[in-house]
């Protein structure tokens, strides 16, 4: 009685699953019904511009042929599959990004189609908003409203490679305005490429009025850095999901300017997880690290010597922008300590390190102990040894 108990068990199954629409050319559909069928395959898709970014999203509505079988059962059993992609190009640069999403998975967290036109598919949306339609993907949220009213195509294949017919809403314009109308208060596109064709400096400026985490790597000599930012300010410098202290961050930002390598990313509406917070003036951080490439420039003959040992002589009276670096070279300089075992201890580039040194001596708090050749004395990361 097993076999026949398990054929009846198949049978019925088989029986549950959903019985698929045929395109019929002669019937085409509502030009105002874009609600999903239970057909063997149905798509939606929009294209279109919001400068300087043009973009295609497809999102896929699949069952499986009837001749699949998942597990022994008819593939169509186990309902719809779903795929979205979305394609990015930065009409500046040329730089492309493709995006791509997928429940093949049988265990995965299923996306749905539902009328209405409301698609949903790991965290990927496109619904339809009264007369328009709203697309939100990763790094992107938009809102578009018709030019013209929706038509339908003319259906198209055989019945060999398979009958489909379509319809429209956006229609090509022989001139501006474009296919689509976008709100530009809604539009939120990830801004991504290589510092090579976008120094930081210009990158910065570009998104001064922006919030969100801007994430650069492939930078020679660095790990990879987060900056999060926010309108007219950087908020933190990251570096390995750690907040870097004001003078770190300072030697980084000075080293991501310079740099005419690297790959870039920005991420919109992210905020740190800690709450350290530099909170820098973005165009006043930007002035003073040019200050600071351009006085290495000028002084980099009269840099002391990297083994040059100096020796705290009394309290910063002016020169409020070195304040920061005195105070935490303090405990190594009351005993005397070289640039070099000040750029290791506190993690600082040594020329920056030779520089406010340099700058230091000038105001009256340091003074130098040695001559070229004094024999270095590491330090640990807690203070003198």
């Amino acid at each position: 009685m097993r076999p026949f108990r398990t054929a009846w068990l198949g049978l019925l199954l088989a029986a549950c699953a959903p019985a698929l629409l045929a395109v019929d050319p002669g019937r085409l559909p509502e030009p105002e019904d874009w609600d999903p069928k239970p057909a063997q395959l149905e798509w939606w898709y929009a294209s279109g511009w919001v400068e300087p970014y043009a973009f295609h999203f497809a999102f896929f509505k699949a069952y499986a042929p009837p001749s699949y079988r998942i597990l022994g059962l008819p593939g169509s059993l186990f309902g719809p599959f779903h795929a979205a992609h979305l394609a990015l190009t930065d009409l500046r640069t040329g730089k492309r990004r493709f995006l791509e999403v997928a429940d093949q998975d049988l265990f995965a967290k299923r996306g749905e189609a539902l009328p209405g036109l409301r698609l949903a598919l790991m965290g990927w949306r496109f619904d339809r908003k009264g007369e328009g339609f709203r697309l939100e993907a990763p790094g992107v949220d938009l809102r578009f409203r018709p030019l013209k009213p929706p038509v339908v195509h003319p259906p198209s294949g055989t019945a060999e490679t398979g009958r489909m017919h379509y319809q429209s809403v956006f229609t090509r314009l022989s001139h501006p305005p474009p296919t689509l109308e976008a709100d530009r208060r809604w539009v939120e596109v990830a801004l991504f490429g290589s510092l090579d064709s976008m120094p930081l400096e210009e990158l910065l400026l570009v998104l001064k009025s922006k919030e969100g985490a801007l994430e650069i790597w492939n930078v020679k000599g660095l790990p990879a850095t987060t900056l999060y930012l926010k309108p007219g300010r950087i908020r933190s410098i990251d570096q390995r999901g750690k907040p870097l202290p004001p003078e770190a961050a300072k030697a980084v930002l000075l080293t991501l300017l310079k740099a005419r390598e690297g790959s870039f990313e920005f991420l919109p509406n992210l905020r740190p997880r800690h709450r350290v917070r530099l909170n820098w003036p973005t165009e006043k951080a930007l002035l003073s690290l040019v200050t600071l490439h351009d006085e290495l420039s000028r002084y980099r003959d009269q840099l002391p010597d990297p083994r040059t040992r100096f020796l705290l002589q009394g309290s910063l009276q002016e020169g409020a922008r070195y304040r920061g670096f005195l105070e935490k070279a303090t405990p190594y300089l009351k005993q005397g300590a070289t640039a070099q075992e000040l750029a290791q201890a506190l993690a600082l580039p040594l020329d920056m390190v030779r520089l406010y040194l340099l700058k230091l001596e000038h105001l009256g708090a340091l003074r130098r102990e040695a001559k070229k050749g004094a024999v270095s004395r590491p330090f640990g990361k807690g203070g003198a040894a």
